[in-house]
Formats: C-alpha cells, structure tokens, sequence
C-alpha cells in the first residue's frame, strides 16, 4: 500500500481548503513530513499535533543532514517546488515502494496548487532557531 507523503505547507492548504478529513480517513497511510520546527514554527499548536498523530498522521522529523540537503537541490534546481524536494529527500528514508509525491497528490486535487518557492531565506532562518 502506497503512503501520501505531505509537507506542513501541504497540511496547511489541504486544511483551509477543508480536506483534511477525507485524507485522514483515506486508507493510505500519511507521512507528515514535520517541517514545522523550520518553515512555520507554531503554525499548529501542539494539540493539533497530537490530535494529527491520534488520527492516524505518522510525524516524522527531518534531521540537519537532509535539509543541507534541501537547500543543495534548491541550490541546483532554482525552479524545483518544495513539494518536489521533500519528496525526494524522504525517498532516501522511506522506502521507494511506499513513496508517492506531494505532486501527485497536489494533481489529484484540482483546488490546490504548489507554487515554486523562489527563496531559501525562511528554511536558514529556521535552521538557526534550531
């Protein structure tokens, strides 16, 4: 059984466009890519974080090695959106046979749109609150 692998930015939009639920219910298991701690700290309050967990959400950190390497792909690939990225970092962790992209999961939803992030100044920021 494939996993939905989803970012906080992903999260984040699946929740103001109030589809949350039905992937939370959906029978694939979901990876939360947890970037929180780099990208929004205190987007989700940590209640929201455990009712994620309860619900099914399996929160999974990324370590200082692979966001160097997240900032080494945007470095490499300026146009590359962050979906894509985190994608590819996890696949070094997660098996490939249980991986899909946020991108497929963005594409079957026609109301979301990823958007190619142009900066890497919120992720330093991050790393030095770390």
């Amino acid at each position: 059984m494939k996993a939905i692998v989803l970012d906080s930015s992903s999260l984040t939009e699946l929740k103001q466009a109030g589809l949350l639920n039905p992937f939370i219910q959906a029978k694939s298991p979901v990876i939360l890519c947890d970037f929180v701690w780099v990208t929004c700290r205190g987007l989700f309050s940590e209640r929201e974080r455990k009712d994620f967990e309860k619900k099914g959400l399996i929160t999974r950190e990324l370590d200082g090695k692979q966001v160097e390497r997240v900032f080494r792909l945007f470095q490499k690939n300026p146009s590359m959106t962050r979906c894509n990225c985190f994608s590819f970092v996890l696949a070094s962790t997660i098996p490939q046979s249980v991986l899909v992209s946020n991108c497929q999961v963005v594409q079957s939803l026609a109301a979301l749109q990823k958007q190619p992030c142009k900066s890497l100044s919120w992720a330093r920021k991050g790393l030095k609150m770390a």
